[in-house]
């Protein structure tokens, strides 16, 4: 534990790691979720691919969530078709690599979709809004801006559809920003409790 600013805060908070997984058959999602699920709060997400040092700050609890009136479970899984989306307008993604801060813009998100709409007819007004979205089959950082999937092996990323900092949406700039290429290999993921 140890007491500093994170990326891009100018307030002072405490940091302790939740989760660490580099490259190893045992490490997934459902493994992650139940490590971070015990910390209430926000929490930072750092990935490093190759040379590629990004991630995001998460404001609420990093676990897969389902919404009120909705069990969720099928046979012990999360349901699949049903998104609940978390987080706040305070959301950011970040490149240490290239000191950058991303923030969120709430433009578009997966929620937003006439399509969706329809098919979550129940849905809370808030969670168009929402910033992250945690599944059991892939965690969603926006509408796409950056997904990891189950095994935390691989993931991808296209910004400025829910985070953005000013680039032509389907851009290589917008697709390359975070990891250098719009499909990376993960190759080392950890999760930092923030307490305030």
């Amino acid at each position: 534990i140890g007491s500093t600013s994170g990326p891009f805060s100018s307030s002072s908070s405490t940091y302790s790691t939740v989760s660490s997984a580099v490259m190893s058959p045992q490490r997934s999602l459902n493994a992650l979720y139940s490590r971070t699920s015990k910390h209430a709060g926000p929490c930072l997400l750092i990935i490093k691919s190759g040379s590629a040092v990004f991630g995001a700050y998460l404001s609420d609890t990093l676990a897969p969530a389902v919404s009120a009136g909705f069990s969720g479970e099928t046979d012990g899984q999360l349901s699949q078709s049903h998104e609940v989306w978390a987080g706040s307008p305070s959301c950011y993604l970040f490149s240490a690599t290239l000191g950058l801060k991303i923030p969120f813009h709430a433009r578009s998100t997966m929620m937003s979709t006439s399509a969706n709409k329809s098919r979550h007819s129940h849905e809370d007004p808030f969670t168009r809004h929402a910033a992250f979205c945690a599944q059991r089959d892939e965690l969603k950082v926006g509408d796409g801006d950056l997904i990891i999937d189950a095994s935390l092996t691989r993931g991808s990323s296209q910004l400025e559809q829910s985070y953005g900092v000013g680039v032509v949406p389907g851009s290589p700039e917008a697709l390359c920003l975070l990891a250098g290429r719009p499909t990376f290999r993960v190759d080392h993921l950890e999760v930092w409790a923030v307490i305030n």
